[in-house]
């Protein structure tokens, strides 16, 4: 463990500074979706062009990698609507936000840099195949999901910061448990099912599976009433995938994927 901090400590430091520094009034909200749209828009796209730019054609479209990451997300998002939907007799679009909640990953903002730390520069074409998958996938089938009975959305209520989660915590318990427990347990699942990867891209996959659900989230939630439960379960995941994915980490060196590494 005293070699897995190292890893996750800094990033999620990184994050806390930034939560202190909005609550503390050190950067407004302009300031923050000014950056916000700098990243999406100019660094991440440089950052994936670089990686993609590197690696022979060959090594990024890997087949076995889309195919693993992309049954364990789906199996995700379709048993998460279908429990809410049909357990907790939620309406489709809850249902559908429950099961995009378990499914989808903050792999630009979380999961990138802590497979960059864990992995060098494989972590560029491990990013580039979770988002093709997350992006060309896993949202299009949340979307006609959520649009096959569209609903009109509500207002924000809440910000992130100050949210109370006080009655909320049955569907935020739920939702965080699968995603960070359950998706990368699917992901790993579907890994073991289809033929072998490169042991380095078996590693991302599983550590991109394990990052909480992505920063867009609440949006979602807005568009269809949920914006409380979306905006409470990832300030909720965000907060507990610092235990979450150390524990994850530790559990491959223990079996013995990270020696590859050395």
């Amino acid at each position: 463990m005293q070699d897995i901090l190292p890893v996750t400590a800094p990033i999620f430091l990184t994050i806390a500074i930034g939560y202190l520094t909005v609550r503390l009034g050190g950067l407004t909200k302009a300031d923050v979706a000014g950056l916000g749209k700098f990243v999406i828009n100019l660094s991440l796209p440089a950052l994936l062009f670089r990686a993609l730019s590197q690696n022979p054609l060959a090594e990024i479209l890997n087949g076995a990698y889309l195919a693993a990451y992309a049954l364990g997300s789906l199996t995700m998002l379709l048993l998460g609507t279908a429990f809410a939907r049909f357990v907790r007799k939620q309406s489709l679009q809850a249902s559908a936000l429950t099961g995009m909640g378990m499914s989808s990953s903050n792999s630009g903002f979380i999961g990138y840099p802590i497979v960059l730390q864990v992995l060098g520069p494989t972590a560029g074409i491990g990013l580039a195949l979770a988002m093709v998958v997350e992006n060309l996938l896993v949202l299009p089938v949340f979307l006609v999901l959520a649009e096959s009975r569209a609903a009109g959305g509500g207002s924000v209520r809440h910000a992130l910061v100050g949210l109370r989660i006080r009655g909320l915590l049955a569907d935020v318990t739920r939702i965080v448990g699968a995603k960070l427990l359950l998706h990368p347990l699917a992901v790993f699942a579907a890994l073991s099912l289809l033929s072998p990867i490169d042991p380095k891209l078996r590693i991302a996959a599983v550590l991109f599976a394990s990052s909480p659900m992505l920063t867009v989230y609440p949006i979602f939630g807005q568009k269809y009433g949920r914006e409380d439960v979306c905006a409470a379960a990832l300030m909720t995941a965000t907060a507990l995938s610092f235990a979450s994915v150390s524990a994850v980490l530790w559990l491959m060196d223990r079996g013995g994927w990270l020696a590859v590494l050395r």
